[in-house]
């Protein structure tokens, strides 16, 4: 795929990402609430040349799935924290299917997975003590 495919596909999969938040919305934003995209581009093996763009969908994360993965990542166990995200949120009807639990492209869902470490945000956060 030439960079001009690529990001094509990653327009494709944001517009698509804010119609079904827009549709989430017309419901009361009870669906889905805001969406977001996920984009795993799969190279060859000169690492350089993109040979398909994975494109999968999520909804928020809960706060429980958000705690657990905090509790993940305490433990120093990232590669869970983003499992517990991405299971929870993934929106399997519009994604694709090798991002679901059920993949067998081990691959495609530990990246997915490890990008989904980065919807935990943690502030920066202290106590002052007098």
């Amino acid at each position: 795929m030439t960079r001009e495919e690529v990001d094509e596909k990653v327009a494709e999969a944001q517009d698509k990402a804010q119609q079904l938040s827009k549709e989430s919305n017309d419901a009361g934003g009870l669906k889905y609430g805001p969406v977001t995209t996920i984009i795993v581009e799969k190279t060859g093996a000169d690492k350089a040349t993109v040979e398909e763009v994975i494109v999968g969908f999520m909804k928020k994360p809960t706060r429980a799935a958000k705690m657990m993965g905090m509790n993940y990542i305490a433990k120093q166990e990232i590669d869970r924290a983003g499992e517990v995200i991405l299971t929870s949120s993934l929106i399997k009807e519009v994604s694709d299917p090798r991002l679901s639990d059920v993949s067998t492209d081990d691959n495609v869902f530990m990246s997915a997975a490890l990008i989904c470490v980065a919807e935990i945000e943690v502030y920066s956060a202290y106590v002052k003590k007098n």
